[in-house]
């Protein structure tokens, strides 16, 4: 089976939900009648199976750009920046440059980046277009995905642009916290609360593409209908479609930004918790939640039950991406070195230092392990994130290319 773990999807801090989409590869492939390069350009063939491996790393380790995950951490990043730049009493030059450039990043994670990166609201509006399934599902869908999600991203956007930035820069980092955790938190978690619908509901468009492909499959090793299950016709095209919503939507389980976030919700907890000098038992509780979900953002482990964890999916990646050309290597240092390290390094001190320090309701120690030695982890680890997504997508195009020029070359 190829499977595609649909993961981290929550109504609130405590994110608890885990889909499978899979796709059956068990089926009679191609008749006689097939030649060996429609063979090679089918469904299952070797051309497609080099296509959906790239998109499924592109969906592991791509910042979903129409959930705004990004956006709420760039948020607490400005809080924690702003703070650090006011231990003094103002921010200088060189600390509003910083600032500045985050605010920057993050009106870019909203509008886009031309030729980098697409914006949130481009990619809401390219699915408001590319989904036009009619089954009530696919409606449904559709729905969620481009009204009731964007309704509270609408809102938290707003209010981080009209009120949120103004008063970081102004360097008003107590009234910056207190809309953070009563104005765009809330937003957030309601925001992530329809992704979560999103992807319950996917499951079952998703079921019955699987069907589809079993249903001509079966099919094709009767009747070689090649039309029917080639690459770039109307099977491949909603298979292909699931698996780019897929990387636009979800929290990346080989990439990890939603374990640095996490990081950052047990800072804010853990500060509030402790505003009257202890940690009580529902405050605990909470805290508790945050520590378990950091852990199977780690290791969680998909045959028991949990989500599937950051080193399950480089161990998966591990046996499954090839070595057979420099491009393919670079792209397995990548994945199995490059990001690799780092984030390991990012686990070893969050679960030997931070974590101890929050237990104790250290919060100013919490802060330092964050901000001298998680950040920086972290950020080792975005940067070969970056390098990787771009490599997987050069990769994808040029496995396309070729596809493009032997259909073209049949006709």
């Amino acid at each position: 089976m190829i499977t595609v773990l649909l993961n981290r999807l929550s109504t609130g801090i405590i994110p608890v939900a885990l889909v499978s989409l899979t796709l059956g590869t068990g089926f009679p492939l191609s008749a006689a009648e097939l030649t060996v390069q429609e063979k090679e350009l089918v469904i299952n063939g070797s051309y497609y199976k080099k296509l959906v491996q790239q998109k499924d790393l592109i969906a592991d380790i791509l910042p979903p750009p129409a959930y705004i995950i990004e956006s709420y951490l760039t948020v607490l990043r400005l809080v924690d920046t702003a703070e650090t730049a006011m231990a003094d009493g103002k921010i200088d030059a060189a600390e509003m440059k910083v600032i500045d450039a985050m605010i920057d990043y993050g009106v870019k994670l909203k509008d886009g980046s031309p030729g980098v990166f697409p914006g949130y609201f481009e990619r809401i509006e390219a699915w408001k277009k590319d989904l036009t399934g009619t089954s009530p599902d696919e409606k449904l869908v559709k729905k969620l995905l481009v009204v009731k999600s964007v309704e509270p991203a609408t809102q938290f956007f707003d209010l981080r642009d009209s009120k949120f930035t103004p008063l970081i820069k102004a360097g008003d980092v107590k009234a910056a916290k207190d809309l953070v955790r009563t104005g765009l938190k809330p937003l957030y978690v309601e925001h992530r609360a329809s992704i979560d619908a999103v992807v319950s509901r996917s499951r079952r468009v998703n079921e019955k593409i699987e069907k589809d492909v079993s249903d001509l499959l079966a099919d094709s090793a009767k009747n070689a209908s090649f039309a029917s299950i080639q690459i770039k016709g109307d099977l491949y095209n909603k298979v292909i479609q699931m698996k780019d919503l897929v990387a636009d939507i979800l929290p990346p389980p080989a990439y990890i930004i939603e374990s640095y976030l996490t990081v950052l919700q047990q800072i804010d907890e853990a500060e509030i918790a402790m505003a009257d000098g202890s940690i009580d038992t529902n405050e605990k509780a909470v805290l508790d939640s945050l520590v378990e979900y950091g852990r199977q953002l780690e290791a969680g482990d998909s045959t028991k039950g949990e989500m599937a964890g950051y080193k399950e999916r480089i161990a998966f990646w591990t046996t499954d991406l090839a070595a057979d050309s420099p491009a393919a290597q670079a792209i397995k240092d990548l994945t199995l070195k490059g990001a690799y390290e780092p984030a390991l390094k990012f686990f070893a001190i969050r679960n030997d230092k931070f974590l101890a320090a929050i237990a104790k309701g250290a919060v100013e120690d919490a802060k330092k392990v964050a901000r001298q030695e998680l950040l920086p982890a972290y950020d080792e680890h975005r940067k070969n994130i970056d390098s990787l997504v771009a490599a997987s997508t050069a990769m994808y195009n040029q496995v396309q290319a070729q596809v493009d020029a032997l259909l073209a070359a049949k006709k």
